[in-house]
């Protein structure tokens, strides 16, 4: 699997654990938002978001694609949502730090030196123990721990292939590509329970141990939120205003 198209920032977490919800408090993890604004916005109140109780974690991507993704950046600092590190959010951080030649109709010239370091520091996954839960942007490769997971592939993971060798070892391999091997999900033994994104083509995607909410948002289908409460987990969506981009191969 391809490195991190950046390096994460020394002495900034990679992997954070929420802090217990209050009672009554719960915690809403939203989907690809892909600069997808205005149905963002929509879904949190489709949620009823009460910002003093509850917490939200978006899956990553949260730019690139969609019309509105400095403006999206612009509202999660804003009102403190939470983000996961997606591909897209890591890809345009090269551009604005001049480390790729940069070009110069980019919507990323524009953001703030705060705004590129805010989604430098991003974190690659967060655990809910209150839950039993990890958000992770593409996925995680069953039996390697946590901090030992590699960072292009928790945000490009799509599919594993599953190796047994002479002595009945069990390995995976990792893809970006779901031409090759099975859905990582669907290997995850838990116990805890993965909520990821990325994989728009295969959209709601339902597991015992898994579930991803990438339902496309930026192609013209939906934006899709899971909320973790007391009484378990709920999914929520609202239906996307138009389509912002064509899908083309793998979404």
């Amino acid at each position: 699997m391809r490195n991190a198209y950046m390096d994460h920032p020394e002495g900034v977490e990679a992997h954070r654990v929420l802090d217990p919800i209050g009672e009554g408090g719960r915690v809403i993890i939203v989907g690809d938002v892909h600069g997808c604004l205005d149905e963002l916005q929509e879904l949190l109140k489709e949620c009823n978001f009460q910002k003093e109780k509850d917490k939200v974690i978006v899956v990553g991507d949260l730019v690139n694609k969609g019309p509105k993704s400095i403006e999206v950046v612009k509202y999660v600092m804003s009102e403190g949502l939470l983000s996961i590190k997606g591909n897209h959010d890591d890809w345009v951080l090269p551009g604005f730090y001049g480390q790729r030649p940069n070009d110069p109709e980019a919507w990323y010239n524009d953001l703030t030196p705060e705004e590129a370091k805010f989604l430098l520091e991003l974190p690659f996954t967060i655990s809910i123990p209150q839950f039993n839960v990890i958000v992770v942007h593409a996925g995680l490769v069953p039996g390697i721990p946590l901090k030992d997971q590699h960072h292009g592939t928790m945000y490009r993971l799509r599919n594993l292939v599953k190796k047994v060798d002479q002595e009945g070892t069990v390995t995976y391999e990792a893809h970006e590509r779901i031409a090759e091997g099975e859905p990582w999900a669907s290997f995850w033994p838990g116990p805890e329970h993965v909520i990821f994104g990325h994989d728009a083509m295969r959209k709601l995607q339902t597991y015992e141990h898994a579930t991803g909410l990438d339902t496309g948002c930026v192609y013209g289908f939906a934006l899709t939120a899971c909320i973790l409460s007391e009484s378990g987990r709920e999914l929520r969506s609202v239906q996307a205003k138009r389509v912002y981009e064509v899908p083309t191969g793998s979404v």
